[in-house]
Protein backbone atom coordinates (compact mmCIF):
# COMPACT_ATOMS: atom_id res chain seq x y z
CA UNK A 1 0.00 0.00 0.00
CA UNK A 2 1.68 3.42 -0.60
CA UNK A 3 1.68 6.73 0.66
CA UNK A 4 -1.40 8.26 -0.75
CA UNK A 5 -3.65 5.67 -0.31
CA UNK A 6 -2.33 5.20 3.41
CA UNK A 7 -3.08 9.10 4.17
CA UNK A 8 -6.35 8.91 2.45
CA UNK A 9 -7.60 5.73 4.61
CA UNK A 10 -6.31 7.79 7.68
CA UNK A 11 -8.90 10.32 6.93
CA UNK A 12 -11.49 8.15 5.63
CA UNK A 13 -11.71 5.44 8.42
CA UNK A 14 -12.72 7.78 11.24
CA UNK A 15 -15.30 9.42 8.60
CA UNK A 16 -16.69 6.01 7.84
CA UNK A 17 -16.68 4.87 11.54
CA UNK A 18 -18.56 8.26 12.61
CA UNK A 19 -21.58 8.00 9.97
CA UNK A 20 -22.05 4.41 11.34
CA UNK A 21 -22.12 5.38 14.44
CA UNK A 22 -25.14 8.06 13.42
CA UNK A 23 -26.72 5.60 11.04
CA UNK A 24 -27.09 2.59 13.37
CA UNK A 25 -27.63 4.36 16.86
CA UNK A 26 -30.91 5.14 18.08
CA UNK A 27 -30.57 7.57 20.84
CA UNK A 28 -26.88 8.73 19.05
CA UNK A 29 -24.68 8.16 21.83
CA UNK A 30 -21.58 5.79 21.20
CA UNK A 31 -22.14 2.14 23.32
CA UNK A 32 -19.05 -0.67 23.47
CA UNK A 33 -21.09 -2.53 20.88
CA UNK A 34 -20.09 0.45 18.27
CA UNK A 35 -16.67 0.51 19.15
CA UNK A 36 -15.90 -2.92 18.97
CA UNK A 37 -17.11 -2.82 15.93
CA UNK A 38 -15.47 -0.06 14.90
CA UNK A 39 -12.23 -2.15 15.87
CA UNK A 40 -12.77 -4.59 13.22
CA UNK A 41 -13.23 -1.99 10.51
CA UNK A 42 -9.76 -0.56 11.53
CA UNK A 43 -7.88 -3.42 12.50
CA UNK A 44 -7.53 -2.62 16.09
CA UNK A 45 -8.50 -4.38 19.43
CA UNK A 46 -9.70 -2.75 22.66
CA UNK A 47 -10.35 -4.61 26.42
CA UNK A 48 -13.56 -3.58 27.98
CA UNK A 49 -11.96 -1.39 30.11
CA UNK A 50 -10.87 0.84 27.33
CA UNK A 51 -13.67 1.05 25.21
CA UNK A 52 -14.97 2.15 28.66
CA UNK A 53 -12.76 4.34 29.03
CA UNK A 54 -13.15 5.95 25.55
CA UNK A 55 -16.86 6.13 25.70
CA UNK A 56 -17.47 9.80 27.28
CA UNK A 57 -14.49 11.27 25.33
CA UNK A 58 -16.61 10.14 22.16
CA UNK A 59 -19.85 11.13 22.47
CA UNK A 60 -18.13 14.06 23.86
CA UNK A 61 -16.28 14.39 20.10
CA UNK A 62 -20.16 13.87 19.15
CA UNK A 63 -21.51 16.13 20.73
CA UNK A 64 -19.03 18.55 19.07
CA UNK A 65 -19.69 17.14 15.58
CA UNK A 66 -23.84 18.07 16.30
CA UNK A 67 -22.61 21.89 17.14
CA UNK A 68 -20.28 22.05 14.13
CA UNK A 69 -23.27 20.93 12.03
CA UNK A 70 -25.92 22.94 13.52
CA UNK A 71 -24.01 26.20 12.29
CA UNK A 72 -24.92 27.60 8.75
CA UNK A 73 -21.99 28.66 6.95
CA UNK A 74 -23.29 30.10 3.43
CA UNK A 75 -21.20 28.75 0.56
CA UNK A 76 -20.46 32.39 -0.26
CA UNK A 77 -18.23 32.92 2.69
CA UNK A 78 -14.94 33.02 1.86
CA UNK A 79 -12.28 30.42 3.95
CA UNK A 80 -9.91 31.81 5.90
CA UNK A 81 -6.53 32.18 3.82
CA UNK A 82 -4.35 34.41 5.99
CA UNK A 83 -4.06 33.67 9.99
CA UNK A 84 -2.53 36.86 11.25
CA UNK A 85 -2.18 36.08 15.44
CA UNK A 86 -1.09 39.51 16.25
CA UNK A 87 -4.19 41.34 17.80
CA UNK A 88 -6.10 44.24 16.28
CA UNK A 89 -4.14 47.26 17.89
CA UNK A 90 -1.71 45.64 19.49
CA UNK A 91 2.12 47.58 19.28
CA UNK A 92 5.64 45.95 19.53
CA UNK A 93 7.86 48.03 21.77
CA UNK A 94 10.03 50.44 18.73
CA UNK A 95 13.27 50.87 20.60
CA UNK A 96 15.77 47.44 19.88
CA UNK A 97 17.23 46.78 23.31
CA UNK A 98 20.74 45.16 23.50
CA UNK A 99 21.13 41.31 23.47
CA UNK A 100 22.86 40.22 26.20
CA UNK A 101 24.49 36.46 25.75
CA UNK A 102 25.57 33.89 28.55
CA UNK A 103 29.35 33.48 29.47
CA UNK A 104 29.96 29.71 28.34
CA UNK A 105 33.54 30.32 28.49
CA UNK A 106 33.74 27.55 31.05
CA UNK A 107 32.30 24.73 29.11
CA UNK A 108 34.16 21.40 28.45
CA UNK A 109 33.45 19.33 25.67
CA UNK A 110 33.33 15.45 26.33
CA UNK A 111 36.65 13.59 25.79
CA UNK A 112 34.27 11.60 23.31
CA UNK A 113 31.84 11.73 21.05
CA UNK A 114 29.79 8.64 22.13
CA UNK A 115 29.60 9.82 25.72
CA UNK A 116 28.41 13.13 24.00
CA UNK A 117 25.50 11.80 22.13
CA UNK A 118 24.60 9.61 25.20
CA UNK A 119 24.43 13.10 27.42
CA UNK A 120 22.23 14.54 24.55
CA UNK A 121 19.96 11.70 24.01
CA UNK A 122 18.66 11.98 27.86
Amino acid sequence: MNASVKKQLIILVPIVLFACVLVFSEDESITKTEIASAEKLIGLSFDDAERDSMIDGLNEQLENYKVVREFHLQNSVMPAVLFNPIPTGFKFEEDQKPMQFSDYSDTKAASNSRRTCILLSR
